[in-house]
């Protein structure tokens, strides 16, 4: 959310910066598996300025930032790739640079006891 709402704040028409999150569950196949599961799954997206392809392939890498030196540390992304992937869940990101960006998140749901 915060990377979403510095990219509107940089965009040429800050007032109408919009930032939505959904969520549903949702069956999901992870890249890994062939087996289908229930998914929680969180959309974040906004119409910010957007990322482009060179730099949307390095986004959850450990440090990386296309911030200002001092703006930022290259770890939130990076953080939240770690703990997604720690509880099994799977996060993606999608961007078109101009036209926003969407961070997808499936965590799995499982019944207790079936960890």
């Amino acid at each position: 959310i915060m990377n979403a709402a510095d990219a509107i704040s940089k965009s040429k028409n800050i007032s109408n910066g919009e930032i939505v999150i959904t969520s549903k569950i949702t069956e999901y196949t992870k890249t890994d598996s062939t087996k289908k599961c229930s998914h929680l799954k969180i959309e974040f997206s906004d119409n910010g300025y957007g990322i482009s392809k060179k730099d949307l392939d390095n986004i959850f890498d450990p440090f990386f930032t296309t911030k200002e030196p001092g703006k930022g540390t290259g770890l939130g992304l990076f953080v939240c790739f770690t703990i997604i992937e720690k509880y099994g869940g799977t996060i993606k990101a999608s961007s078109e640079y101009g036209c926003g960006s969407k961070i997808i998140i499936y965590f799995p749901l499982t019944k207790k006891g079936n960890n």
